[in-house]
């Protein structure tokens, strides 16, 4: 996991100046989905787009309860994807979560 996580790091964030790093973590982490959802009448609506969310309940970055409300909310397909990354689990685990998308996309 270390080393999955320090080579994301030098592909991600490093590259990056730190400010902007500073400002990306600030603009999502003010972000509120659910208040869109309401606000834009999305859920509401009779066409929407089919929507898959996979989401990993040991995510450090996200909750896997506002992943399964959004779900709710958008109508859209949920897969709780188990996997020790957490929230580096596309990256460690490409194959099986391309599985689930290939599914969906089926």
């Amino acid at each position: 996991m270390d080393e999955a996580v320090a080579r994301e790091a030098l592909v991600d964030w490093l590259p990056f100046h730190p400010e902007d790093n500073r400002l990306q973590l600030e603009a999502l982490s003010g972000y509120d989905a659910f208040r869109d959802l309401e606000r834009f009448g999305w859920a509401r609506r009779a066409t929407r787009p089919r929507m898959l969310l996979i989401y990993m309940p040991d995510d450090h970055v996200t909750s896997a309860e506002n992943f399964r409300r959004f779900a709710r909310l958008a109508d859209a397909q949920a897969v709780e994807f188990e996997s020790p990354c957490g929230h580096l689990a596309p990256v460690c685990e490409t194959a099986a979560i391309g599985s689930h998308v290939r599914r969906f996309l089926e």
